[in-house]
């Protein structure tokens, strides 16, 4: 049998006993809350630098991208500032050949050395063409600042004012930029006020 004083112990420690568990289980539930917080905080920074960091990725994807393209230019630009080095460096020898065609007189004209002159330049001027040179054509065109050099100053009445009349060197272009300006006459007539 269970005596007064034990029922009564009871009565006493049933009460306590639940509001201490209630209290372990608020502490443990705080305890839980504290944690998935500290977590859900930890979590938060853990995005932010992952945004960071993929952001600084796309910045220096994008800078390698340029820096690609850059020494890609600077590459071609090398190639061709190299081809027209060249070019420029050998147009005189196309130069020359043409002014030695010129020079044989009519009557000469169908011998095998000129025959062999000519078979060089056109050599010559194929190899440039297939590097993109094209000559400026000027004889009869109006004068142009852009692509003619005016050594000097004639008066011919088949032209009209500002043309060119007489071709003293030919002028080259390079893929579309001019490379050596045409050295011409210009025509200039004096016109009645």
């Amino acid at each position: 049998m269970v005596s007064n004083k034990d029922q009564s112990s009871r009565k006493i420690k049933a009460p306590i006993k639940k509001e201490t568990e209630k209290k372990i289980s608020q502490t443990i539930k705080t305890g839980h809350r504290n944690k998935v917080k500290k977590l859900q905080d930890h979590l938060k920074k853990l995005d932010k630098e992952k945004a960071e960091l993929f952001e600084k990725y796309l910045r220096l994807a994008a800078g390698i991208d340029n820096s690609k393209k850059l020494l890609l230019k600077e590459a071609e630009n090398r190639i061709l500032n190299a081809r027209e080095s060249i070019i420029l460096d050998v147009l005189p020898v196309l130069d020359d050949l043409e002014r030695t065609i010129d020079a044989v007189p009519e009557k000469e004209k169908s011998g095998t050395v000129l025959s062999g002159v000519e078979m060089i330049r056109d050599k010559l001027k194929q190899i440039f063409k297939k590097y993109g040179l094209e000559t400026i054509e000027s004889l009869g065109k109006e004068f142009d600042i852009e692509i003619h050099e005016a050594l000097m100053v004639v008066k011919n009445e088949d032209y009209r004012t500002d043309y060119v009349v007489r071709e003293h060197q030919k002028g080259y272009r390079l893929n579309g930029h001019v490379i050596r300006h045409a050295k011409v006459a210009v025509n200039k007539i004096e016109e009645a006020n």
